[in-house]
């Protein structure tokens, strides 16, 4: 929908990643940020916006596949 409206979108997992902030994750700095109810979290972002370059799709064959699990790890 959002390349639809000419719109870009781009999903920020949140969880388990680091923050620029030392000793803060991801999550915690942005849970602090929106002010979230100690207990809620905020799991990812969803980021819209214009953009300013298309950049070409990956081909198939350089993704990297034998990191997709599918019902079985």
């Amino acid at each position: 929908m959002a390349s639809e409206l000419g719109l870009g979108s781009c999903w920020l997992q949140l969880r388990l990643r680091p923050s620029n902030e030392d000793g803060v994750t991801a999550e915690e700095y942005v849970n602090s940020r929106l002010g979230a109810p100690a207990n809620q979290k905020v799991e990812a972002l969803l980021v819209m916006g214009h953009i300013d370059e298309a950049p070409k799709a990956n081909e198939a064959v350089e993704m990297p596949c034998d990191k997709v699990h599918v019902e079985r790890w």
